[in-house]
Order: structure tokens, then C-alpha cells, then sequence
């Protein structure tokens, strides 16, 4: 069977449904989304935080703009996000003060609202947190987090209201002739000719290109997520702390529960690898750092928790782009796990881009593959302030808690 479309985006999780909808909405003609729900895809398994506070203004830039969207998508879609700002702290080594407050001047100059968090303002957040080790701290008041699979699901229902077409089936092959994109194989080997095709999908994304001898740098990684049980109301409606001085961070969950995870990930081999559960040495871990901030955590019971698998482009950077190797051939790849506060604004100017000829704003600029090989300004500040403090206490970890 062959059937034609103006534009086919490849991946139903967040990236792909943000773009479809904004192509839909701003007619592009027949749009076809491609969406095999994966149990192990990053859209299912995200904690969905959403920060702006980030280690380069570009990226801060983004964030900020995503937000904005996202804070948009009940109005534009009739669907619901989840969206609850509680607020996002981040706790950062006494070394990266400078740069920080360098990074939030920045950022209110260009009305993000961020602002350095005094000592006493911390303990008032968390009065039973121990803190000794914090240099610096910044909030941004209007950050929080939101439910992931409302907020695609709304996307997904508002891209079919507004016309397109949505699949259950997988991309096989990319189509490419005379250094054009011609549309896409399914795996049941139906053909959907396209000038236009938008690769968003995830993990399955290098397999893609590399059929046609494109590698982006892109690796797979494993990302786990632990749930533990609290007092009733101790974290509710408390916010989402991004812990850069040890390479954790928590956020609420229920009254009675808190998400937790490491700023870390397995490497693995490939999509189909690793299991969808949590790794017992990485539960252990996590209580461990709860427990080092917030003593009543100590022995907190486990909830639950999964793992998901995240595509990692070049220096933890996405990579959004037109590439040139097949004309009409856009990717949006390699987000490593942080794209849910992106995708609003990325799809937007990915629509643009394909419709109109330019995105109508400079946020994809820094994402583009020319410029992944080149550090943004601040790298060094940020998530990975402790990685080779946090790496030996993995490594250590799963050491002791590997099966006899």
C-alpha cells in the first residue's frame, strides 16, 4: 500500500507531537505522525521537570521559551498538562558561585525569572535540610514539573483535530533520491511519499540515519527514576531540588511520596536494551543522597520506580536541524533525557522552519550539528559540577549490590 503526505514526523512522544500539532495548526497540508508507543521510550519514563536556569543563556533562552508554550498548550489544544509550578531550587559547589550569579544577571536581563537563594531563604524552604556543603543557590519561582503523557496526549488530539493523521505503525527506512527525502518505509512495508519528513524518534533515531551513512555522535543511555515514601505533606507542594553540589535531585510526587534520581546514566547498546524497572545499587544511592539533605529520609521506604532509554547527542547536546545530506529531512535527536521543557517551543519553530522557510526565532541556532562540537559558553557550571565524585559512588554502589 502507498499513500502520500505533505510532511510525515516520525515519533509520537513529546518532540514528534509538538511539531505535528504546530505543523497541523499552521498548514502544512497533510500531516502523517508515526506513533508506536514504547514502553522503554523517554516521553513515558520523564519526570517531566521544567527549569530555566541553565549553565549557558541560549540554553536558558529555550527553556524559558518552552515554558512559556507549554504554559499554552491548554488554551491551543483543549488538553491538560499537569503543569505545577512549585518552584525549582538548585544547590551548587561555593567554585561555581561567580558563574552563577554571572548567569543569572544574564538570564533577568533577558527576563528570565531566576534569583540567587540566600541561606536563610533555604532553610526556611527545607527546615530540616543540612545545606553545610551548598556555596550557592539559585531559584526560578515560575519552574516546576508536569505529567508527561497529558501533556503529549494533548498535542497528539489537537494535531488530529486540526487534520493530521495519526499512524500506529514505525518508520523501516528514510527515502531518500538525489539527495532528496522522498517519504518513509512502515514496518509493514507500506510507503508514504513525502517532501518533507521530521525524524523524532528517540533511541530509534541513529538506526535510521545511519542507513543512509549519517552518524550524528548519538548514544543510547539507560535513565532510572526512584519513588520513595515520606510523612504525609513533608515535601507536598514543596519544590523540585536540583542538588548540582552531589548530582541528584527530588521532586514531589503524591502527599506521600518524592521522585529521585542521579545526573547519570547507563550506557547501553542499543533500543532494545535494559529492563524497565530500577536498579536496586541505584535506589540505594538515591536514599543515600535524601538522606544526606533531609535526615528524616533516612530508611525511607521505597515506593517504586522505572528506567527508560534516552538518545545522547554530542556534549549532552540535542541536535535540531535541516540536514543537508537529504534536503526536507529535519531531526529533532539526542535531547539525553531533557527535552520535555523544549519541545513546546521546538516544534513551534520546527513548523516554521518547514512551512515558512525560517524559524521565526533564534532558540534551535546553538542546537544546529555545526555547532554541537563546540562547548557553550558555561559548560562546566551546572549538572556536572560532582560527576567523578558521583561516578565512584556508582561504581562503588554497584559493586556492593550486584548479586552473589
Amino acid at each position: 500500500m502507498t499513500g502520500g503526505a505533505d510532511v510525515v514526523v516520525i515519533g509520537g512522544g513529546i518532540n514528534g507531537a509538538s511539531t505535528a500539532f504546530h505543523l497541523a495548526t499552521r498548514g502544512a497540508g497533510h500531516v502523517v505522525l508515526l506513533d508506536t508507543p514504547s514502553p522503554r521510550s523517554a516521553t513515558a519514563k520523564s519526570g517531566a521537570m521544567v527549569t530555566v536556569h541553565h549553565a549557558s543563556l541560549p540554553e536558558s533562552l529555550l527553556a524559558h521559551q518552552g515554558l512559556l508554550e507549554l504554559g499554552r498548550v491548554p488554551e491551543l489544544t483543549g488538553g491538560e498538562t499537569g503543569l505545577t509550578r512549585t518552584g525549582i531550587v538548585h544547590l551548587l559547589p561555593a567554585r561555581f558561585t561567580a558563574a552563577m550569579r554571572d548567569n543569572v544577571a544574564a538570564q533577568r536581563s533577558a527576563g528570565i525569572p531566576v534569583r540567587e537563594l540566600d541561606p536563610t531563604e533555604l532553610r526556611q524552604l527545607w527546615p530540616g535540610g543540612d545545606f553545610a556543603d551548598v556555596g550557592a543557590a539559585v531559584i526560578e519561582p515560575s519552574g516546576g514539573y508536569a505529567d508527561p503523557l497529558l501533556t503529549t496526549r494533548a498535542y497528539l488530539d489537537g494535531a488530529r483535530r486540526a487534520g493530521a493523521e495519526i499512524q500506529r505503525a514505525s518508520a523501516r527506512r528514510l527515502l531518500v533520491a538525489k539527495g532528496r527525502v522522498r517519504g518513509v518505509e512502515t514496518d509493514s512495508g507500506a510507503v508514504i511519499g513525502a517532501s518533507a519528513v521530521v525524524l523524532a524518534a528517540g533511541v530509534w533515531s541513529a538506526g535510521l540515519l545511519a542507513a543512509l551513512g549519517l552518524d550524528l555522535g548519538l548514544t543510547t543511555r539507560r535513565v532510572q527514576v526512584a519513588a520513595f515514601r515520606t510523612e504525609p505533606g513533608a515535601f507536598q507542594g514543596g519544590p523540585v531540588l536540583l542538588d548540582q553540589v552531589r548530582g541528584s535531585w527530588f521532586r514531589p510526587d503524591t502527599r506521600t511520596s518524592v521522585l529521585a534520581g542521579l545526573e547519570w546514566a547507563l550506557p547501553v547498546d542499543g533500543p532494545g536494551d535494559g529492563p524497565e524497572g530500577v536498579d536496586q545499587w541505584y535506589v540505594e544511592l538515591c536514599r543515600q543522597h535524601l538522606a544526606g539533605r533531609f535526615a528524616g529520609l533516612r530508611g525511607a521506604p521505597m515506593r517504586g520506580g522505572w528506567a527508560g532509554l534516552v538518545a545522547m547527542g554530542p556534549g549532552s547536546r540535542p541536535v535540531v536541524d535541516h540536514l543537508t545530506e537529504a534536503t526536507g529531512l529535519y531531526c529533532v535527536v539526542g535531547d539525553s533525557g531533557s527535552s520535555f521543557k523544549t519541545a513546546p517551543i521546538v516544534g513551534k519553530r520546527l513548523a516554521e522552519w518547514i512551512v515558512d522557510g525560517a524559524p521565526a526565532g533564534p532558540e534551535l541556532a546553538p542546537l544546529a550539528r555545526s555547532l554541537t562540537s563546540r562547548p557553550a559558553p558555561g559548560d562546566g557550571y551546572g549538572n556536572f559540577a560532582s560527576a567523578a565524585a558521583l561516578s565512584r559512588q556508582i561504581h562503588r554502589m554497584r559493586r556492593t549490590t550486584a548479586p552473589a
